[in-house]
């Protein structure tokens, strides 16, 4: 894939923000508690249940397997498996 072009997440739910912790691994974050999970630099996007509605707005690493996501109404969701779950 190349730099700067489209790719498609799979689902309609607007996205918030991604987070690359390895150049091929990457999570993104959305409404509606989505959050997607790259194995392959972006070019495919699978869905990690989350067990929430709320919207979440960011998404951090501390390193490959150490993970937070915020969102609305105070919401901290926390991966200790590099956002597998």
């Amino acid at each position: 894939m190349r730099t700067g072009e489209p790719v498609t997440s799979g689902v309609v739910n607007w996205l918030e923000d991604v987070e690359f912790y390895e150049p091929a691994r990457g999570v993104a974050v959305g409404d509606s508690g989505m959050v997607l999970l790259t194995l392959d630099g972006g070019a495919t996007w699978s869905p990690v249940k989350t067990n929430v509605s709320e919207g979440l707005y960011a998404v951090s690493f501390y390193d490959e397997k150490i993970g937070t996501a915020v969102g609305s109404r105070g919401l901290v969701l926390r991966t200790s498996d590099g956002g597998l779950s």
